[in-house]
């Protein structure tokens, strides 16, 4: 007899009082472990990638002006328990900052480049560069940037113990909203919806600028510190540059 003449005659046994679901998935299951197909080939599509590297080589240079811009800020604003949070001006045209600027975006483009796309059409810019240091408590709500923003990045200067965490989201809304519960949440799969990295000073982590992205607190009495980075691609042949927001 056939898996769904089998299946058939279990369901109509039952016919004559209420049963559980879980009896018929339990007798499923039981079959298809009798008769386990090997799946082939798995395509992982439509993925979403994180990219690190250690740049420490250029820590100090990088901590020396990103200084010198929070001193600045600092001067008109106080952290406080609401908002223990300072954020420089952008220093991405500093000239001290040149070499550095330009092996960021030769790494940027070999990102895109890596993504698969068009890169002979494109040049890619660093427009914005700008230090956060988050004091006691100081975290950031999950958010991406957009108006021509492709890609993100973060440099690490400051890396206290018990300090933040980058965490990165799922940004497909349909899978969160059938999402299943995780069987390991500490182990990244497919079905993970948040996974975190841990800084260290000198650290780059570079992402698409459409993938969410947030910190958790800061529980140290020391600042944490990072430079973030915005990078945008423009056509060769016209002139599309502008500034981008934060959503």
């Amino acid at each position: 007899m056939g898996f769904c003449s089998d299946l058939g005659s279990y369901a109509y046994s039952l016919s004559t009082r209420l049963f559980s679901p879980i009896e018929l998935n339990n007798y499923y299951r039981k079959k298809r472990i009798k008769r386990t197909v090997k799946i082939n080939t798995v395509d992982y599509v439509f993925p979403c990638t994180v990219y690190s590297t250690d740049l420490s080589d250029y820590h100090d240079t990088i901590e020396e002006v990103s200084n010198e811009y929070l001193k600045k800020y600092s001067e008109q604003y106080t952290p406080s328990l609401e908002y223990p949070l300072l954020m420089s001006d952008n220093f991405s045209r500093d000239y001290r900052v040149k070499q550095f600027s330009e092996l960021l975006i030769e790494l940027a483009t070999n990102v895109l480049i890596d993504q698969g796309y068009a890169m002979d059409y494109y040049y890619v810019d660093l427009p914005e560069m700008w230090t956060q240091q988050h004091h006691k408590y100081s975290s950031m709500e999950r958010h991406v940037h957009g108006l021509g923003a492709h890609l993100t990045g973060f440099y690490f200067l400051k890396v206290p113990d018990n300090t933040n965490r980058i965490l990165f989201h799922d940004p497909r809304s349909s899978k969160v909203q059938s999402q299943l519960p995780e069987a390991d949440s500490d182990t990244l799969s497919a079905s993970s919806t948040i996974v975190n990295y841990t800084a260290s000073p000198g650290k780059l982590i570079l992402t698409n600028s459409w993938l969410p992205h947030s910190f958790t607190k800061n529980f140290s009495d020391q600042p944490f510190e990072f430079v973030h980075l915005i990078f945008t691609a423009h056509n060769k042949y016209f002139n599309t540059s502008h500034n981008v927001e934060v959503v």
